[in-house]
């Protein structure tokens, strides 16, 4: 893609799940954790990387 167009103008993260679904009350704390780190730190995760890349191919440049 970079390749391709020289630059990103819009990162797209559709990646994300739902988990089970149960009611409420019958949901435990490592069912939420693995939903979150999934779906909520996942897409941070993804952010913080396409950010990084431009600064880290700046400086080699």
């Amino acid at each position: 893609m970079r390749a391709r167009a020289g630059h990103l103008d819009t990162l797209v993260d559709n990646g994300g799940i739902l988990g089970e679904v149960t009611a409420c009350e019958d949901t435990t704390a490592d069912q939420i954790r693995h939903v979150y780190g999934t779906s909520v730190f996942g897409l941070v995760r993804v952010c913080r990387l396409m950010t990084l890349v431009p600064r880290c191919q700046a400086r080699r440049a």
